[in-house]
Order: structure tokens, then sequence, then C-alpha cells
């Protein structure tokens, strides 16, 4: 019985640490937006972590001056730490501005780019590259991901249509004629573009 109300206690308290760790979180990322909105003078703006220096850096000419890398590696704030105090410390730096965002001096801009900060990396290769996507007739060649394809109609189709002009001889109308015409002509070509030999 003890040993129940004691682990009830620590879930509680576990429950609540990962609340204020999370809520910790959201405090930095507002402050962190509202920082860039007031340098940067655009209302919509948010803080892009995983291409900051071409989306934020490159195209706003502001950089975070004063991260406290020994504190939180600099990465998506979702991303950092699990320690609520260091989040925390975080939370105070930049409320007393001392981690802040500052405009970029003219000749830091280069230097920026001669390190390679605004360079792109490479994308990493689909796992199929090389498999032909999509509806593939050869087995061999088709992505394994498919069902087996099979071809349900038959291959030739007879020709329907001489009835229809022996009726318009016989003294039907042409309109009928036509009407039933641009019905069967509807069918055979939604079944040309259904089963495609």
């Amino acid at each position: 019985m003890l040993v129940n109300i004691l682990m009830c206690i620590l879930e509680a308290q576990d429950t609540a640490y990962k609340q204020k760790l999370s809520w910790t979180r959201a405090k930095i990322r507002r402050i962190i937006d509202k920082c860039l909105r007031k340098i940067t003078g655009i209302e919509n703006i948010r803080m892009k972590w995983t291409t900051y220096w071409r989306d934020i850096v490159l195209k706003h000419g502001v950089v975070i001056d004063g991260w406290p890398h020994e504190i939180v590696p600099f990465r998506n704030i979702s991303d950092a730490t699990g320690t609520l105090w260091k989040l925390e410390m975080l939370c105070v730096r930049w409320k007393r501005e001392s981690t802040r965002f500052r405009e970029l001096e003219p000749g830091e801009l280069e230097k920026l780019e001669k390190e390679g900060r605004f360079a792109r990396a490479p994308r990493r290769p689909r796992a199929d590259r090389g498999t032909v996507r999509g509806r593939q007739r050869d087995p061999e060649l088709r992505s394994k991901r498919l069902g087996e394809y099979t071809i349900k109609s038959a291959k030739y189709v007879e020709d329907a249509g001489d009835s229809d002009a022996d009726a318009v001889m016989e003294g039907g109308s042409v309109f009928d004629w036509l009407e039933n015409r641009r019905v069967w002509l509807s069918k055979a070509a939604y079944g040309i573009r259904r089963n495609v030999v």
C-alpha cells in the first residue's frame, strides 16, 4: 500500500516536471520569436532552427549573439536537453538580453559566407532510387510495394456499332442513332482508359 502511494507521488512529480519543461520551452520560443519580430520589423516571422543560417541570417541580416553553448547546444528548443534548470537559465538570458538578436556588420556576412554557413546540405537520395515507380508491366522493374497487376478485360472487344447503323437504315431517327453511338463511344473510351493493353 505504501509502495503504491509512493509510486503515485513520483508519477505526479514526473508529470509536473515534464509539464514545466514543456512550458519553459514554449516560453523560450515566444521570447525568441518576439525578439526576432522586434529587430526585423516583420510581424509574422518565426524562428527557423533547421534553416537558421539561410532564412534568418542571410535573408534578414540578423544573428543570435551570446548563445550559451556550454549550457544549451544551439538547436531547436524542442530537441534541447531535458534539464529544466538549463532551459530556465536560457530563458533568463533572453529576458535580460544577454542572449539577443543583433544586426550583422557589413563585413560579417561575407565572412560567414566564406565559412560556408549558407551552403545547402546535400539531399539524401530516395530509398527506392533506381527503381521504376508507378504501374509497370514488367514485374522486375515494378516497385515491390505494388501488388500483382492483372488485366481483367478481354484483349479484343467485338464491334457492337453495326446494329445501331442498321437501325438507322431501317427508318430510325438519326438523333437516336447519334445518342446510342455517343453512349457506346463513352463506354468504350472508359474501357480503353481503364484497361490499357
